[in-house]
């Protein structure tokens, strides 16, 4: 039962990432891998993807799909808690979360997919944290990414603690680490919760 559940939800998952880019883009949003947002909702949609076709053949519990579904999950769920604590305070709960794709992309994509992986999923998590690490080293890397681009002027933004010329040396050196450490955290988290449910 809860295998045909995972499926639904990741069929699910699917509609609801197309749906959130037909809708950034009949709006004329700017999609751009620039966007952390975008780019972990596409990472989302392949990895449902991929899902779907090893359910199919019946070895959706294998590596591949166990690292792309956490990647998905985590990138998600740090898309959330920043939205949740950092945009939404200062540009609107109801704008940010709640209208166009934003309702998809930072609010129903990260609840369906955490549901999702840690309730229905079924995979083996090894003792090693070697997946946390692998994971998070995606961020970590467009993060420098930005910050650079950022610091060289080729870009400005997107988000405003990337703007390195429009903060302090401190407030960019605490939320580079804040974020990173948080994320850190939700990721342990996150292993830690779903080895000890049994699926």
């Amino acid at each position: 039962m809860k295998r045909k559940i995972a499926l639904i939800l990741n069929i699910l998952l699917i509609v609801f990432e197309i749906l959130g880019f037909v809708i950034a883009y009949k709006a004329g949003e700017d999609i751009s891998p620039a966007y952390f947002t975008q780019d972990s909702n596409l990472i989302c949609l392949i990895a449902s993807v991929t899902f779907i076709f090893y359910y199919l053949r019946k070895k959706e519990n294998n590596k591949i799909v166990n690292y792309l579904r956490f990647l998905t999950t985590i990138n998600l769920v740090s898309t959330f808690a920043i939205t949740l604590f950092l945009l939404a305070p200062t540009i609107g709960y109801t704008e940010m979360m709640l209208s166009k794709e934003f309702l998809f992309f930072h609010t129903l994509c990260p609840i369906v997919s955490l549901i999702s992986y840690l309730v229905f999923e079924k995979y083996r998590i090894s003792k090693s944290n070697k997946i946390i690490y692998n994971a998070l080293t995606v961020s970590v890397i467009y993060s420098v990414i930005m910050y650079a681009l950022n610091f060289m002027k080729m870009i400005h933004g997107p988000y405003d603690f990337f703007m390195v010329y429009d903060n302090t040396p401190t407030y960019t050196l605490m939320t580079f680490f804040g974020i990173s450490i948080g994320m850190l955290i939700l990721a342990f988290a996150l292993i830690e919760f779903k080895r000890k449910i049994k699926v």
